[in-house]
């Protein structure tokens, strides 16, 4: 039986899940959305005793004696689980020489599918120029194609052999467009054979497309407007498949034009002189973070009171309520599960920790609740 997970964000209008497939539910008939709220303790907002709730009338509970206070309204949503896949593309080309950037990525790249935490997600690997480097054909052939870590067979230790295959190009450009387009064709073809999955590319590079391929007689020239097609396409056709992109070196700031036409946003910056191999392998915890939906957009509006937050999650079998505290930041994650705003000051997101993102994606199945509290008036 499938595993299920019902996630009610409490007015989160654009929550990123790609690990997840999402049917809106409709809407409360108007009027209703406050619901006459009960409190976790079984009291009415006056303090009288609740008694018996009237299913039609009850509305939102909140997690006992959180201080919460009331929620404006819900926008439930039906969610179910489904396989992640990342397909990862790595750049070889000479100035991945530099500063041990290779080195470094490909560490990273092993601790990553090595981490005991991230069995049963999917990983494939391409790498770039190839050596006929402006077919897109050649690009839409992994050099590792999209297997379970942790599966029959585990693609982690197929993938750690590819990478010491490997060595940095003496020459070649920086073909990106070609490989985009192949790359994200052979995520497609495998999302059409998966139909129960979600896929993202993944690509991790120090550069931008070059004067290579541009005289291509095949697929576009290699440009940044073309590469910017190419992954705005791939994010916004059936089946949708998103560009993370992770730019390896100091001042690359040009990839997050790359990074928001594939649906992420911007991209991530590793600085390649500063522990990058922990760098990078953050990166990618961060890219698979993202996909998985353990990021949810704080509200906007006058009721809102957008600087308390709560997170509950209700396992299906029965077991304790899971309530999860404001950690303050990131730092905070290392004792464990919690979550944090982006910017407590000002936050545009509530961000769940690692592990709590692994409870409520991996665990056991049932109901995740991000609420935002009203404005006391």
């Amino acid at each position: 039986m499938a595993r299920k997970l019902i996630l009610v964000a409490l007015l989160a209008t654009g929550v990123a899940c790609a690990d997840y497939l999402i049917d809106r539910e409709p809407p409360p008939p108007p009027g209703t959305e406050d619901g006459g709220i009960v409190a976790g303790d079984g009291q009415l907002p006056n303090g009288d005793d609740a008694g018996e709730v009237d299913p039609q009338d009850a509305g939102p509970t909140l997690a006992p004696d959180t201080g919460l206070g009331p929620v404006c309204h819900t926008e439930p949503r039906e969610v179910k689980l489904s396989p992640l896949d990342l397909m990862v593309v790595l750049d070889l080309s000479g100035s991945m020489s530099f500063e041990q950037k290779w080195t470094n990525v490909k560490a990273a790249m092993k601790s990553f599918v090595n981490s005991p935490q991230l069995a049963h997600l999917g990983v494939g690997l391409q790498y770039y120029p190839l050596r006929l480097q402006c077919r897109v054909d050649a690009y839409q052939q992994p050099a590792v194609p999209i297997g379970e870590l942790g599966g029959t067979p585990d693609v982690a230790p197929i993938i750690a052999a590819s990478l010491d295959m490997q060595q940095v190009a003496g020459g070649g450009g920086t073909p990106m467009v070609p490989m985009l387009e192949g790359v994200t064709a052979y995520t497609k073809e495998w999302l059409a054979s998966h139909p129960d999955h979600k896929a993202v590319v993944v690509v991790a590079t120090d550069g931008v497309p070059d004067s290579s391929c541009t005289a291509v007689t095949e697929g576009l020239p290699n440009s940044l407007g073309n590469a910017l097609l190419v992954v705005q396409e791939s994010a916004t056709t059936d089946p949708p498949v998103k560009t993370f992109v992770i730019g390896v070196g100091k001042d690359l700031t040009a990839l997050n034009q790359m990074a928001q036409a594939g649906g992420t946003e911007k991209a991530i910056l590793v600085d390649t002189s500063q522990n990058a191999d922990v760098a990078f392998l953050e990166a990618l915890t961060q890219v698979r973070r993202n996909a998985l939906g353990c990021e949810f957009e704080v509200p906007v509006g006058s009721t809102i009171d957008s600087k308390k937050g709560e997170v509950r999650f209700t396992p299906d079998d029965g077991t304790p309520t899971g309530y999860f505290l404001d950690v303050g930041d990131r730092s905070g994650c290392i004792f464990g599960t919690g979550w944090y705003f982006d910017d407590p000051q000002d936050p545009k997101k509530l961000i769940l920790c690692d592990e709590t993102c692994n409870i409520v994606t991996q665990g056991k199945t049932g109901h995740l609740e991000v609420v935002f509290a009203c404005v006391p008036t």
